[in-house]
C-alpha cells in the first residue's frame, strides 16, 4: 500500500516527534526524579530545627518533668522557651508544631511533655496525653535508631491535615534516650514548589515541542531538498535532457548519490552519443546489441572474420563530368541513400564512402551468425534499387548507370582508426582488399556481383552461383576462384 503524503513531512513529523519524545521523557523524568530531591530537602530543614532543640535540651532535666505537677516548674518552661526559640530562628521553615515527648510502658504509645503551642489553642497537646504510632514513625524511628529522622512524603491526618514530621532524640547524661523533639510543618512551600516545577515543566515541553517542530522542519529541509533537486533532474534525464546535472553541496551520502546521479547521466549521454555515432555507419539493432555489453571491447580492436563487401557505380566519373555539381551532389545523395538503407536492413556496418564506392562490413562489430548469407542477400537487394533507381532516371531523361559488387571473407582487423581529432570505426587486410579487386573485376567479367570461395561456400544453400574463373588478383599470388552470384534461390530462408 503507497504511502500518501511527501516525504518531507513524514520526515519531519518522525523527526519531530523523536525530538519530542525524548524531550518529554526528559523533563519527565527530570521532574519526577526532583520530587524526593525536594522531599530530601525540606525534610533536612526540619531535621535540623529538631536536632538543634534537642542537643541543647538537658536530658536529665527533661527526664524530670515525667513526674507529676511537673508542668509549671521551670524545666518546663526553659524547654518550651528553648523550642520558641529554635523554630524563631528558622523563619524559611514555616513549623506548625514544635514539642517534645517522652516513651510509656508501650512502645507504641508516647506522651506529650513539652508543646510549645499556647494553651489556649485547640490542638494544644497538655503533659501527659498520649498518642498511639504506627511503625514506620519518625518520633518511633528516632528513638530507635538514635539519630534525627524526617518524613519522606506527606502524611493527611484527620486532626491536623496534611504534614511533613521530624524528630531527634533527647539523650541524658548517660547517653540514653530518653525522649525526642518532634517538629511538624504543612508541606505547603514543597507543594508551592512542586506547582511551580509542574508549570515550568509544561512550559519547557511547549518550547520544546516548538523547537523539535522548527528544527525536524529544517532537518527534513535540508535532507530532502538534495531528493527534490534528484528527482527534478530525474525527469528532465526522463524527458531527454541528458546534459542536466544535479548541483554537488556536500560531501555526505547526499553528495555522493548526487554524484552518482552525474555519472550516470554521464555515461547515459555517453552511451547515446555512441549509439548516434553507430547510427552513422551501423544498424539500430547492431548498435543497440554493442551497447549493452559494457564489457565489449569493439573500439580497441581486435581481430574476427568478417565478410567485406564493395560496390562502385561505373563510369561515375564520365557521368559526372557532364552534369552540374548540384545535380552531381543530389544524385550520388540519392543512390548512396537507398544502398545504406538497404545496408542497414540487412545488419552491415557502413566502413566508409570512397567517392560513389561504397564499402560495408557483415560480422563486425558483432557477428550474427549469417554474415555471409546477408552480405549477398544485401547486394541482390542494392542491385536490384540501382536497377529501379536507374529506371527512373532514364525515364527523366537522365543518363543510366550500374554497379558492380564484390564480395570476400576472412579474418580482418577492425576497430576505431585515426586519430584524435577523427576516427573512423573501419576493417583492414588481406580480405578487405580482395573484396575491393572482386569489385574491379565485375567490370572485366561484365558481371553485376562476384564472390570469392570462402563466401560461396558459406551461401551455396541459399543463392543461386556459377563459376566465372580461377583468377590471380592483384596483391596475391596464388589463384582464386570467383562465383557470380545470380539470383536467391526460392524459398531460400531469409
Amino acid at each position: 500500500m503507497k504511502r500518501s503524503g511527501k516525504f518531507r513531512d513524514r520526515l519531519c513529523l518522525w523527526f519531530g516527534g523523536v525530538i519530542a519524545t525524548a524531550t518529554i521523557l526528559g523533563i519527565g523524568l527530570s521532574y519526577l526524579a526532583s520530587m524526593p530531591l525536594l522531599m530530601k530537602e525540606f525534610g533536612g530543614q526540619l531535621k535540623s530545627v529538631a536536632a538543634g532543640a534537642a542537643a541543647e535540651i538537658d536530658g536529665d532535666l527533661f527526664d524530670t518533668l515525667k513526674g507529676k505537677g511537673q508542668h509549671a516548674s521551670a524545666a518546663y518552661h526553659e524547654i518550651k522557651a528553648l523550642l520558641h526559640r529554635h523554630v524563631q530562628a528558622n523563619p524559611h521553615v514555616q513549623v506548625k508544631f514544635a514539642y517534645t515527648m517522652a516513651p510509656t510502658d508501650d512502645p507504641h504509645v508516647w506522651q506529650y511533655m513539652v508543646d510549645a503551642m499556647g494553651e489556649s489553642s485547640p490542638e494544644f497537646s497538655p503533659r501527659g496525653s498520649t498518642e498511639s504510632f504506627v511503625t514506620d514513625d519518625v518520633v518511633l524511628d528516632a528513638a530507635r535508631l538514635g539519630i534525627p529522622v524526617a518524613d519522606e512524603e506527606i502524611r493527611t491526618y484527620p486532626q491536623w491535615g496534611p504534614l511533613l514530621a521530624a524528630a531527634a532524640p533527647i539523650r541524658n547524661s548517660a547517653g540514653e534516650v530518653v525522649g525526642v523533639v518532634g517538629i511538624d510543618a504543612p508541606p505547603s512551600s514543597v507543594v508551592a514548589l512542586r506547582r511551580t516545577l509542574r508549570f515550568t515543566a509544561i512550559i519547557c515541553l511547549a518550547l520544546a515541542a516548538g523547537v523539535a517542530l522548527a528544527a525536524s522542519a529544517l532537518v527534513a529541509w535540508q535532507v530532502t531538498k538534495p531528493l527534490d533537486a534528484l528527482i527534478t533532474a530525474t525527469h528532465a534525464v526522463g524527458a531527454g535532457n541528458l546534459r542536466y546535472r544535479v548541483e554537488v553541496t556536500s560531501r555526505d551520502e547526499l553528495g555522493q548519490l548526487a554524484e552518482a546521479f552525474n555519472a550516470m547521466t554521464e555515461g547515459l549521454r555517453q552511451r547515446e552519443l555512441y549509439k548516434q555515432q553507430f547510427g552513422r555507419y551501423v544498424s539500430r539493432q547492431i548498435a543497440e546489441k554493442v551497447l549493452s555489453d559494457p564489457d565489449t571491447i569493439f573500439w580497441q580492436g581486435e581481430r574476427r572474420r568478417a565478410t567485406i563487401l564493395f560496390s562502385d557505380i561505373r563510369g561515375f566519373t564520365t557521368m559526372s563530368s557532364r552534369l552540374d555539381p548540384e545535380v552531381v551532389v543530389a544524385r550520388l545523395n540519392e543512390y548512396l541513400g537507398e544502398m545504406i538503407d538497404i545496408i542497414f536492413e540487412h545488419d552491415g556496418t557502413l566502413d566508409k564512402f570512397i567517392g560513389d564506392a561504397v564499402m560495408a562490413v557483415f560480422g563486425a562489430p558483432v557477428s550474427l551468425g549469417n554474415d555471409e548469407e546477408r552480405a549477398v542477400r544485401a547486394a541482390v537487394a542494392m542491385q536490384e534499387a540501382a536497377s529501379r533507381l536507374r529506371g527512373r532516371w532514364e525515364a527523366s531523361g537522365a543518363q543510366g548507370f550500374r554497379i558492380g559488387i564484390g564480395i570476400n571473407t576472412g579474418e580482418v582487423i577492425v576497430g576505431n582508426m585515426g586519430s584524435e581529432r577523427r576516427l573512423e570505426y573501419t576493417a583492414i587486410g588481406d580480405p578487405v582488399n580482395v573484396a575491393s579487386r572482386l569489385e574491379a573485376l565485375t567490370k572485366e567479367y561484365a558481371t553485376s556481383i562476384l564472390i570469392s570461395e570462402a563466401t560461396y561456400q558459406a551461401v551455396a544453400h541459399i543463392a543461386e552461383c556459377c563459376l566465372v574463373d580461377c583468377t590471380t588478383v592483384r596483391g596475391r599470388e596464388a589463384p582464386i576462384r570467383i562465383y557470380e552470384v545470380l539470383r536467391i534461390r526460392d524459398g531460400a530462408a531469409t
